[in-house]
């Protein structure tokens, strides 16, 4: 199994919706064992990034409201910034970092142009 990155909105009643965006947005945002090994990993935790959001994965699937993009985003700009400290910590490679952060960063970007606008790693 493979974690998707997508967008949702959340709707009047409460619920949401998970936007269909196509089939030309990347929504990889890693294997399933990137939950344990890469997101949720003691490794990266071990780097002291002050991460919130991505090392939940390793719990279960994360579920970001309009409230905490910012933080969701302040996340991958973290990763970024420590990009081959995050690479050499779990033994991906940055290219991989690199492509699954910046598909959750630009899954940030695009919520934030959706009224009631989230992101969901599933």
């Amino acid at each position: 199994m493979s974690l998707c990155v997508h967008v949702f909105a959340l709707l009047p009643d409460g619920g949401s919706a998970v936007l269909d965006e196509g089939p030309d947005v990347p929504d990889a945002a890693g294997a399933e064992r990137t939950r344990h090994t890469l997101w949720g990993s003691s490794a990266v935790a071990d780097l002291g990034l002050g991460l919130r959001f991505l090392p939940t994965l390793a719990w279960g699937d994360l579920w970001v409201g309009p409230d905490g993009l910012d933080g969701l985003a302040a996340d991958c700009a973290a990763i970024r910034d420590r990009l081959a400290a995050v690479a050499a910590a779990t033994g991906y490679t940055e290219e991989f970092v690199a492509d699954r952060v910046g598909n959750i960063a630009a899954a940030v970007d695009r919520a934030r142009g959706v009224e009631g606008g989230g992101v969901v790693i599933w």
